[in-house]
C-alpha cells in the first residue's frame, strides 16, 4: 500500500492522492512537490484564461489562485502544443504524456487542480478540519476512477487537535447525468454502514477491540450512492453501540448551533453535526432503524442539529449488508430541493410517483406533542396556518387514542390504544438489541475475559431484554403490525389522503455538561418511535427559531424548532407538498451552517405570512 503525503500550498493543507494518472514531458526535479493546473490546448488558447481560472477559483473549494500558477496541457492527438512565448502567457506550460499507458481509463482527465510530484501528477484532495468532532474518519478510494475499496486517511489538522476530512475538487468529476445523476456530490455516511476496506467502532472501545478488521464489502445502499457518481468523504459517529446516550470512549460531535454546547442527542449525530456545521458538505447518510432511535425516543430533543431529515422506510429500499441491518434509510441535508433530487436520484425510477391527489386532510396529532412553551406553540401555529393554506383545508386537533376509539380494529375495539400499545414499542427494542449484541458480548467475555463495557444506557435496555420471551416478543410484534395496519389503512391510505403532523419534541436547552436522567422504561408510543413503527415516509422539518439566554454564552442564542411530517406510501408527495407550501409562503427551504440554522431575519417573514395565510382561510 502507497504511503500518503500530504502538502501546504498558500496556507491550505492538501493530500496528494497516491493514485498516478500520468506524467509530463519534461525532465524535473523527482522531488518537487507543484501546484498545477491541467487544461485542454484550445482552454489555453482561450482568449481569456485568467477569466477561466477565475471561473474554476469560483465554482471549486478545491481550486486556489496558486493552482493556476503552472500549466499542464492535455493535448488531444492531431492538436500542437501550446507556445507559451507566442501566446504571451507567463506561466510555466507542461505536456501531459498522452501516450503513457497509466492515462489508459483516464483518456479524458478533466481540467482542474493537480499536483505534480517529480514528473507525475495526482489528484488534489483538500483537507478540512473536522472542528466539531462529527467524524470517526476520514476515507479515500484507492481507486479514483472506481472507487470500490476505501482507506482512512489518519491526518490531523494543523494544530493537531483535529482529524482531516479530504475532498476531491468539484472539477473532477462530470455534470450529473441520468446514469450519474449525484456526479460529484459529497456525501459522508454513518458509521454503522458498512465499506470496503474501512472498520467500524460503534463510537466504542470494547466493539473496535474485537472487531478490528475493515470490511469486505460495501453496503448495498452505500454501493448504490457510490454508482450513482456520489463522492464518500468519510464515515460519521453513531451513538455508542448505535443506540447509547452517554460518550465515555470518544468524545460526543460538537453541536455548532446555538453556543456551541448543546448536545448532539440524535440517532444519526456524527451526520446532523456535519451538515450543519460545515459548508463543504452537501449531504450526509444517517442511520434509520428502531434500535438506533431509542437514543432519540428517551432525550426530549427536538432535532437540535437543526437540518432536514427524510427518512425512508424498508420497502423502497434494500436492506444494505451492515452492521446495525436497518429498516430504511435516513437521508440529511440543508436544502429541501436537493434532498428531494437525492432521495429521486437513489430510489431511481420505481420509487413511488405522485399518482395519487394531492393530500386534502391535515391531521395534528395531540398525543404526539408534548406541553409546548407559549413561543414555540406560536412557531407551530405559523406551520400548520402555511399548510393549510397551500392544501387549502382547515387542520384537524385529534388523537391516536380517539381515532383508534372511534374506528379500532377489527377484533381490538375493548383495548384503549394506550393499553394495546404500552410496553410493546420498548419491549420490543429492548428484545431484538439483547439479541443482536449477545453474540458479542459472549465473544468478548470469551476473548478477554472480562465484560465488555457499555454505556448504562444500553445495558439497561439489554437487561432487559434478556427477560423478555420469545413468545412475549411475537406478541408484542404482531400488537406493532396491527398498529401499523390500522394506522396506514384508517388514517394514511384512506380518503381523503392525509398528512400528519406533530412536534419533534421541546426546543430548550439541553446541555452537554448536563447529568442525563437514568434510564426507565418508556411506556406508550413517543412522537420519535411513532415514524419508525409506522415504516412510513417521515420528514424532519426545521421552521423557525426561538431565543433562549445560554448559561454558556451569556447572551441570546437560538434554538431550531422542527416539526415530524408523516406522509403516505409516496414520499413524492410528501416533499413537493411541503417544499411547495414553504415557497407558496415565502419562507426559508434552505439552512445556514454554524450557530444559525435560519437567518434571525426570516422570523418577520415568519410573522408576515402567518398573518396572510389566516387571512386566506
Amino acid at each position: 500500500m502507497v504511503s500518503l503525503q500530504t502538502v501546504v500550498i498558500a496556507g491550505i493543507h492538501y493530500l496528494i492522492h497516491p493514485q498516478k494518472l500520468g506524467t509530463i514531458t519534461a525532465i524535473i526535479n523527482p522531488d518537487s512537490i507543484l501546484p498545477v493546473t491541467l487544461l485542454a490546448t484550445h482552454e489555453i488558447f482561450s482568449p481569456d484564461l485568467e477569466g477561466l481560472l477565475a471561473g474554476l477559483d469560483a465554482v471549486d473549494d478545491v481550486f486556489i489562485p496558486e493552482f493556476g500558477s503552472v500549466l499542464v496541457e492535455k493535448a488531444a492527438e492531431n492538436d500542437r502544443h501550446a507556445d507559451p512565448s507566442k501566446l504571451g502567457i507567463n506561466r510555466d506550460i507542461f505536456q501531459l504524456n498522452s501516450s503513457d499507458s497509466l492515462l489508459q481509463g483516464f483518456n479524458d482527465l478533466p481540467s482542474g487542480p493537480y499536483i505534480l510530484h517529480g514528473p507525475n501528477l495526482y489528484q488534489a484532495w483538500r483537507l478540512y478540519e473536522d472542528e466539531y468532532d462529527a467524524f470517526v474518519f476520514g476515507v479515500i478510494p484507492e481507486d479514483v476512477n472506481e472507487p470500490e475499496q476505501f482507506r482512512v486517511l489518519n491526518a490531523l489538522s494543523t494544530n493537531g487537535l483535529h482529524k482531516s476530512i479530504p475532498v476531491p475538487s468539484r472539477l473532477y468529476h462530470r455534470h450529473p447525468s441520468p446514469s450519474k445523476p449525484l456526479s460529484g456530490v459529497r456525501v459522508s455516511i454513518c458509521d454503522t454502514a458498512s465499506l470496503e476496506g474501512v472498520g467500524t467502532t460503534l463510537s466504542s472501545a470494547s466493539w473496535e477491540l474485537l472487531h478490528p478488521e475493515p470490511a469486505d464489502e460495501s453496503a448495498h445502499f452505500v454501493r448504490r450512492l457510490m454508482n450513482l457518481g456520489a463522492v464518500i468523504v468519510g464515515k460519521t459517529k453513531a451513538p455508542p453501540m448505535g443506540s447509547g446516550q452517554e460518550w465515555v470512549d470518544v468524545p460526543a460531535p460538537w453541536n455548532p448551533r446555538a453556543d456551541g454546547y448543546q448536545r448532539a442527542d440524535d440517532s444519526s449525530p456524527g451526520a446532523v453535526t456535519a451538515v450543519a456545521g460545515y459548508p463543504w458538505l452537501q449531504h450526509a447518510l444517517g442511520q434509520h432503524a428502531l434500535g438506533e432511535h431509542v437514543v432519540g425516543a428517551l432525550a426530549n430533543t427536538a432535532m437540535p442539529g437543526g437540518v432536514y431529515s427524510l427518512r425512508l422506510p424498508l420497502p423502497t429500499v434494500p436492506k444494505p449488508k451492515d452492521i446495525q441491518r436497518p429498516e430504511g434509510v435516513e437521508i440529511i441535508s440543508r436544502e429541501l430541493q436537493s434532498l428531494h433530487q437525492v432521495a429521486q436520484a437513489v430510489l431511481g425510477p420505481r420509487s413511488p410517483e405522485s399518482e395519487r391527489p394531492q393530500a386534502n386532510r391535515l391531521l395534528y396529532l395531540t398525543d404526539m406533542s408534548p406541553e409546548l412553551p407559549i413561543e414555540q406553540s406560536k412557531s407551530f401555529d405559523k406551520l400548520i396556518s402555511v399548510l393549510e393554506s397551500a392544501l387549502k383545508v382547515k387542520v384537524k386537533h385529534t388523537s391516536l387514542a380517539a381515532l383508534w376509539a372511534a374506528q379500532p380494529p377489527n377484533g381490538f375495539s375493548d383495548i384503549p390504544l394506550g393499553e394495546f400499545m404500552k410496553l410493546a414499542p420498548f419491549r420490543s427494542l429492548c428484545y431484538r438489541e439483547a439479541q443482536k449484541y449477545r453474540q458479542f458480548q459472549n465473544k468478548y467475555r470469551k476473548t478477554f475475559h472480562r465484560e465488555a463495557f457499555v454505556e448504562r444506557n444500553t445495558r439497561f435496555r439489554w437487561d432487559y431484554g434478556d427477560k423478555v420471551t420469545e413468545g412475549q416478543n411475537i406478541l408484542d410484534l404482531s400488537h406493532i403490525g396491527v398498529f401499523r395496519s390500522w394506522f396506514h389503512d384508517t388514517i394514511l391510505n384512506g380518503n381523503p389522503t392525509t398528512l400528519v403532523v406533530f412536534p419533534r419534541g421541546v426546543s430548550q436547552p439541553q446541555y452537554r455538561r448536563d447529568k442525563l436522567e437514568d434510564p426507565k422504561v418508556i411506556e406508550g408510543l413517543t412522537y420519535e418511535l411513532l415514524p419508525i413503527l409506522l415504516d412510513s415516509p417521515h420528514l424532519v422539518l426545521p421552521f423557525d427559531q426561538i431565543p433562549f439566554e445560554s448559561i454558556i454564552s451569556g447572551r441570546a442564542e437560538q434554538l431550531p424548532v422542527s416539526a415530524s411530517i408523516i406522509g403516505g406510501d409516496s414520499w413524492t408527495d410528501l416533499i413537493r407538498t411541503v417544499d411547495g407550501a414553504l415557497k407558496s409562503a415565502g419562507w426559508p427551504r434552505e439552512l445556514s451552517v454554524g450557530r444559525l440554522a435560519l437567518p434571525l431575519a426570516d422570523r418577520s417573514i415568519l410573522d408576515t405570512t402567518f398573518g396572510e395565510a389566516q387571512a386566506e382561510l
